[in-house]
């Protein structure tokens, strides 16, 4: 204990008001921390759900570079080796699997035809596959897409 010895001091009936402190438990100091930690998670949820998950414009690449890769595979200027799909019918294996350019990997058929893409033979749903390419310039058209995680 600290004692403090002073030669002057004020009475109390000078003026002197008393002081009021407002004191929060700890419980209670900590709940509201609680909460408000939690309007604040809330609030970020919220703004992710409303900001789009697509890239910006800017950032998209240029598709058609795709498109002439997939026409080039599909006229054979670039070696695409065939595989069996059913007795007697062989196509290209990007027409299949797929191809990968710059780190992605694009999937494509033409419309009226037989296909053997993922979506074609229905091994996706078409809620995970993200048209990035609908061009229909030739005869039939070509559909370029990636797949959705």
């Amino acid at each position: 204990m600290i004692q403090i010895t002073s030669t002057t001091f004020v009475p109390a009936s000078e003026g002197v008001a008393a002081v009021r402190r407002v004191r929060i438990n700890g419980g209670a100091f900590w709940m509201l921390f609680a909460i408000e930690a939690l309007l604040i998670i809330a609030g970020f949820l919220v703004l992710s759900r409303l900001l789009p998950m697509s890239q910006p414009a800017s950032a998209v690449p240029d598709y058609s570079l795709v498109r002439t890769a997939v026409l080039q595979r599909v006229n054979g200027e670039i070696l695409d080796p065939l595989v069996d799909v059913a007795r007697g019918v062989r196509v290209p294996a990007s027409s299949v699997r797929g191809f990968s350019l710059n780190g992605a990997t694009y999937y494509y058929y033409f419309e009226g035809r037989t296909n053997f893409d993922p979506l074609s033979r229905r091994q996706i749903s078409a809620d995970h596959a993200r048209v990035v390419l609908r061009d229909g310039s030739g005869n039939v058209s070509l559909v370029i897409y990636t797949l959705v995680r």
